[in-house]
């Protein structure tokens, strides 16, 4: 690559960091569950320790337990919820894996049996076909709130699945994560992400890598422009 080429892409970095891609989005959140530890990002397990060490597809979560922390994002401002799942065990039964508390809506994303997920709206319960057909495949699944609608978005697409009205609920805002209610759910997780700054697409929100290699070309640029103002 040419030093003016270089030069181009490492500004074109800048400029959209500097602007979040045009939206002003960003993960105010973020735990990568292969790399960093559920205590390291504010989730305690409630049941002891979980026995299962993480791996490159990220950390199985046990029916023994589950994990729980504050949750900062608010119904009013509007908020997004983003992780890559799937269930682990075969059970034929519902199986809880996430549960989201703002302080005035409660929003649940669980499982039936190993071909459905399932979730609770003001008109019911709802089931959901995984984009494999099958909720043992990993999946990227995003959610978001805004006036009292939750949209649901697979794999990055920005079309959402679903859309359905939030429960209310006046709980203490607080995050779920596992067999926080019955069955006997085993969960892997990769990662989980939120913004509390409002509902977004996929597409709004870069991902952490892409804002790392963006971030690490434009200090690049600086880094190259001194050596040159220097010599």
């Amino acid at each position: 690559m040419s030093v003016r080429t270089f030069s181009v892409i490492a500004a074109i970095g800048l400029l959209l960091l500097g602007s979040d891609f045009g939206h002003g989005a960003m993960w105010t959140y973020e735990w990568n569950a292969a790399t960093q530890t559920p205590a390291s990002v504010g989730l305690t397990f409630s049941n002891g320790t979980n026995p299962n060490t993480p791996t490159v597809e990220g950390l199985v979560i046990p029916d023994t337990g589950y994990y729980y922390g504050a949750f900062d994002g608010n119904s009013a401002t509007g908020w997004t919820v983003a992780f890559r799942v799937r269930r682990v065990d075969t059970s034929s039964d519902f199986g809880s894996f996430l549960a989201i508390y703002d302080g005035s809506s409660v929003v649940r994303f669980d499982y039936y049996a190993n071909t459905y997920y399932r979730m609770n709206s003001t008109s019911g319960t709802e089931y959901l076909t995984p984009p494999g057909g099958d909720n043992q495949d990993f999946a990227d699944i995003q959610l978001t709130l805004s006036s009292g609608t939750v949209n649901v978005y697979y794999n990055g697409n920005d079309t959402p699945v679903f859309s359905y009205g939030a429960l209310s609920d006046a709980n203490p805002a607080q995050i779920y994560l596992g067999n926080y209610s019955s069955g006997t759910p085993v969960s892997e997780i990769t990662y989980l992400r939120w913004s509390n700054e409002g509902a977004f697409v996929p597409s709004a929100i870069p991902e952490p890598s892409t804002v790392a290699l963006l971030g690490g070309l434009g200090i690049a640029a600086l880094l190259y422009r001194r050596r040159r103002a220097k010599s």
